[in-house]
C-alpha cells in the first residue's frame, strides 16, 4: 500500500476481475467530493453456480450497535485519504483485515459518506484452494479476535475503535 499513487484504493484477488465499465462507474460516483466509501455488488461465481452478492453493510453506529457488518471487500473502494487515515492492516488478523479497516472506517465516520450502487462491479472467483472456501472456520477465528479486541479496547478507553 506503501507504493500506491492513485487516489482510490480497491483491492483485487488475483484470481478476481472488473466488470467492464466498473471503474468508470466508480470514477463517476467519486466525483461528488462528500463520497469517501463506495460500495458496489460483486457476482459470486465457481464451475457449477455464481450468484449476485449484495454491498457491503453496515450498522448503527451512533448506538454503537456492531451486529454483523459485512465487507463485499472486492467491489468496496475507499479514497486513498481514508485508506491513509485507517492506517496499515491489522498484522494478526489475516482473513478478516479488511473487515476491520471497513469496522474502523464506520466507528470513525459513520456511513454518510458511504456511496452504495446496484452496479456489479467485480467477478469473484470462488474455488477449491481459496481461503473463501478452504479455510471458511479460519474467517470465523479471524472474527472472533477482531470483536475480542473491540470489546478490549472499548472497556479500556470507553472510546469506539475509531479513536
Amino acid at each position: 500500500m506503501q507504493k500506491c499513487t492513485g487516489e482510490i484504493f480497491n483491492w483485487l484477488n488475483s484470481d478476481d476481475y472488473y466488470n467492464p465499465g466498473a471503474l468508470k462507474t466508480v470514477a463517476q460516483i467519486f466525483f461528488d467530493q462528500k463520497v469517501d466509501v463506495v460500495c458496489g455488488k460483486s457476482t459470486i461465481f465457481n464451475n457449477a453456480t455464481s450468484y449476485v452478492s449484495e454491498p457491503s453493510t453496515w450498522f448503527d453506529v451512533q448506538n454503537n450497535i456492531a451486529i454483523n457488518p459485512r465487507i463485499n471487500q472486492p467491489a468496496t473502494f475507499y479514497k486513498m485519504t481514508v485508506i491513509k487515515e485507517l492506517g496499515s492492516l491489522n498484522q494478526n488478523l489475516h482473513y478478516c483485515m479488511d473487515l476491520e479497516w471497513w469496522m474502523k472506517y464506520l466507528f470513525k465516520h459513520g456511513s454518510s459518506k458511504v456511496s452504495k450502487t446496484e452496479d456489479v462491479l467485480v467477478n469473484f472467483r470462488e474455488h477449491a484452494n481459496s481461503k473463501t472456501v478452504s479455510l471458511a472456520e479460519k474467517f470465523i477465528e479471524d472474527k472472533c479476535l477482531l470483536y475480542g479486541g473491540i470489546l478490549a479496547k472499548k472497556n479500556n478507553s470507553k472510546n469506539t475503535i475509531g479513536n
